[in-house]
């Protein structure tokens, strides 16, 4: 017996149902061996594993995406830029022939308007 819930097709275990005497059965017990109602149990159950499943994968997720994050910013911070030398005249001379970081943008701004 297969039992599909929106898609999913999840076998169901085989139900086996033993003699009980008249005095023991009750609503509870006949409800208990309805396969129907079996199956569904089943079904949740097999679901909330899911469902578990899927929550420690989106915390496992999150983890690695927060520790990309701080990478992304240790990466940023080592990423050359204009702005981290533009104090030091020795510097601006090494990586642009400049003597000095307002040369170079004035020369910058000549050749933009051009």
């Amino acid at each position: 017996m297969e039992v599909t819930v929106d898609s999913i097709i999840i076998p169901a275990p085989p139900i086996t149902v033993s003699t009980v005497s008249s005095s023991q059965c009750s609503n509870s017990l006949a409800n208990d061996l309805d396969p129907t109602k079996a199956s569904k149990a089943n079904v949740v159950e097999q679901l909330q594993r899911q469902i578990t499943l899927l929550e420690l994968k989106l915390a496992d997720c999150e983890e690695k995406l927060a520790e990309m994050e701080k990478e992304g910013e240790i990466m940023l911070g080592c990423q050359f830029s204009l702005d981290k030398i533009k104090d030091d005249n020795s510097a601006i001379l090494f990586y642009t022939g400049f003597p000095c970081y307002e040369a170079l943008i004035s020369f910058f701004k000549y050749l933009e308007q051009k």
